[in-house]
């Protein structure tokens, strides 16, 4: 139907009042206007006034706000209204939720993580390999889901502090062959050696493993984990760096640095510090009190001294093969979050 024929109707039989033009602004009934949309071909006719459905009247004013239009070629969608400051206001309301929300939930772990490694992705693939990266995310989000922003903060100073001691002197470390593989770059392996007690800890904080009597015990033995191998990672780079005389904690014996279960004055004490700059910051953002984050220093260094004899004692001798860094980490930051845990429950 053209616009003409449009403008030769007559107003519907139904209308017993007629408005004067004096009384209501001069309106034509029916406006008529071609929107050329752009690169596209197609041409839509809109009325205004009196709507046309499926060829009968009908008085419902329609009214329609053209928007800038592109067809969606790509995606098969053609015509399409993009409203791009709609949604990216949209997106940053849903980010400002999901970092203030006081009860986190899947939801606000998803946006907030998503949020978190899509902004610091230059600084975090600086530090883990693609593989590496994917399997953070996953144990982030269980992290954040479980203690909120205070939980993925303790994780991310973790991660800074380990990140720049283990670049520390890279290319001595790499020479002298007691350098981390991929430039420093930790994989998958590191991820989980680094992160399987805290997460498990998460996880049953979320699942409400022991109920609410136990989640302070699942949040000490969190800490505990990341306090042990912060200090567990700080003792074995600035060693590895700095240490000038390497002992075997079996034998006391002097060793090559880089040697596995050896210990360094100038490490250990590096390591003790790197723990209680991680146990301070938990206490400043209240996710454990004073008495929590003396426990979890204490913790680190009896499980750091029982890593070292593992490496020392078991490591690569025969039959025990399969105790790779990545086991004796397991199991390094395991004690240490087993005997934070025991300590809180039977000193209360």
């Amino acid at each position: 139907m053209t616009c003409m024929q449009i403008s030769s109707l007559r107003p519907a039989p139904w209308s017993s009042r007629t408005v004067s033009s004096q009384s209501r602004p001069s309106r034509p009934s029916v406006q008529c206007r071609l929107s050329a949309l752009e690169n596209s071909a197609s041409v839509r006719l809109t009325g205004e006034g009196v709507g046309l459905r499926g060829g009968r009247l009908n008085n419902r004013f329609q009214k329609e706000k053209l928007t800038h239009e592109k067809p969606l070629r790509a995606a098969g969608v053609a015509n399409a209204g993009l409203q791009t400051p709609q949604s990216v206001a949209g997106i940053v309301e849903s980010v400002k939720w999901a970092f203030t929300t006081s009860s986190p939930s899947w939801e606000s772990a998803a946006i907030a993580t998503s949020a978190i490694f899509l902004g610091g992705a230059p600084v975090l693939l600086a530090g883990l390999s693609l593989s590496g990266y994917t399997c953070a995310y996953l144990l982030a989000l269980v992290t954040w889901r479980a203690f909120g922003w205070q939980g993925t903060f303790i994780v991310s100073v973790y991660f800074v502090l380990g990140t720049l001691a283990t670049k520390l002197k890279i290319k001595q470390k790499e020479a002298a062959g007691i350098a981390e593989g991929r430039s420093g770059r930790r994989g998958p392996g590191s991820v989980f050696g680094s992160w399987t007690a805290g997460s498990v800890c998460a996880a049953a904080t979320v699942a409400g493993v022991g109920g609410v009597e136990w989640e302070v015990l699942w949040r000490l033995g969190f800490l505990a984990s990341f306090c042990t191998k912060l200090s567990d990672t700080i003792s074995s780079e600035i060693g590895k760096a700095y240490g000038k005389t390497t002992y075997l904690v079996t034998s006391f014996s002097i060793v090559p640095r880089g040697t596995e279960g050896a210990v360094s004055l100038e490490g250990t004490l590096a390591g003790v510090v790197a723990s209680i700059i991680l146990a301070a910051v938990a206490y400043s953002i209240n996710l454990t009190d004073q008495s929590g984050a003396i426990t979890c220093v204490l913790a680190a260094q009896v499980a750091n001294l029982c890593e070292s004899y593992i490496g020392a004692g078991l490591q690569g001798r025969k039959g025990f093969e399969w105790i790779t860094n990545d086991i004796a980490n397991i199991a390094n930051i395991t004690i240490g979050a087993s005997l934070a845990a025991a300590i809180r429950s039977l000193t209360g």
